[in-house]
């Protein structure tokens, strides 16, 4: 689903449920894109979505259930995993930096 949302040109920053960073390394994304890793419990449902990622991503790789806060973004592709079943959903508009989820403030944070 990464490589889905790096091939689409509108889509200037995708925010990734921490489960399913593995997925989007920026190796093998067809194109520069800037990522944010989503925190821990809203893949899950039990936080929503930060605000700030809803305004500096405007795609995410989530779950197939859009969390709460997403509001804006639509369900353009889904996949099936063995024990899950990520989507992709878009919404329009432009990005913004993120300097508290981006991906490599979140390695930061888990110690990598």
């Amino acid at each position: 689903m990464a490589i889905t949302a790096a091939k689409r040109p509108e889509v200037c920053r995708l925010a990734v449920a921490q489960a399913y960073y593995l997925y989007a390394a920026p190796s093998i994304l067809p194109r520069p894109l800037p990522l944010s890793v989503v925190p821990e419990g809203v893949l899950e449902g039990r936080v929503p979505l930060p605000a700030s990622i809803s305004r500096s991503s405007n795609a995410l790789l989530m779950g197939h259930s859009l969390p709460k806060g997403a509001d804006g973004y639509r369900r353009v592709a889904c996949t099936v995993l063995p024990e899950e079943k990520p989507c992709l959903y878009v919404r329009p508009g432009t990005c913004t930096a993120d300097p508290v989820y981006d991906v490599q403030a979140a390695l930061e944070r888990a110690g990598l």
